[in-house]
């Protein structure tokens, strides 16, 4: 009558011609007192893992776990856009943030031209004691735009500090802003259109200047940059 071998979980009966242990899933060895290397799962550790981009199967089942930017049965996917981490388990927490999402593997946040900051939350202030007016976009440094504010205007001194299209003056347009018109608006007074424009210009410009509301200097902390009334 066969002996019994011992394994790791169960009491299992020896082959009764090689006397070998049928060992339990995630174990090998003579006695089953091992458990599988890695790469190898099943009984005996006798299949092979198949997961993909760095991914680790389970020793006793094969179920695959999936490093940071990763994801799916084998870990073949890439993590979509606006998820990261370990199975691309963590959504991005971003405000101003790329299409491609967040980095998929750190979380890292990637911000759209004109933002910048930990989480892209920089780059956008809007004039607390104009609300009722108007919003206005900043850019961190006069004739540059794009992200971090790292590309020069193009054809004129002053541009968009998204999109980099030139800012012109009241009466002219144009890529270059070399071209004239006649500046006629149904919808706003003349005073309104050229306090308007005024804001635009001074805002997106504006590096360091001074004169508040009160005759005081005042500053837009979260940019370190200082502002001032145009009235």
């Amino acid at each position: 009558m066969g002996r019994k071998a011992q394994s790791t979980d169960q009491i299992l009966a020896c082959h009764p011609q090689t006397g070998l242990c049928p060992c339990p899933p995630g174990t090998e060895g003579a006695d089953c007192s091992s458990t599988c290397q890695e790469g190898r799962f099943g009984p005996g550790c006798a299949q092979v893992c198949i997961c993909q981009n760095g991914g680790r199967c389970d020793p006793v089942t094969g179920t695959c776990s999936c490093p940071a930017g990763f994801f799916g049965p084998l870990c073949q996917h890439n993590c979509p856009a606006g998820w990261w981490g370990a199975g691309c388990a963590m959504k991005c927490n971003c405000y101003n943030m790329q299409e491609s999402g967040c980095d998929p593997i750190s979380g890292r946040c990637r911000c759209k031209p004109g933002y910048t900051g930990e989480r892209c939350e920089q780059g956008k202030i809007i004039g607390s004691f104009l609300r009722f007016l108007v919003s206005a976009p900043i850019a961190m440094t006069r004739g540059y735009y794009g992200e971090k504010c790292a590309q020069s205007c193009r054809n004129c001194p002053d541009c968009h500090f998204v999109t980099g299209e030139c800012l012109c003056n009241l009466g002219t347009y144009g890529s270059a802003c070399d071209r004239s018109k006649l500046h006629r608006s149904v919808f706003q007074p003349p005073a309104i259109r050229k306090t308007m424009r005024a804001l635009t210009v001074k805002w997106m410009t504006v590096s360091t200047v001074s004169g508040c509301l009160h005759a005081t200097t005042c500053r837009l902390s979260r940019l370190g940059l200082k502002a001032h009334s145009i009235f």
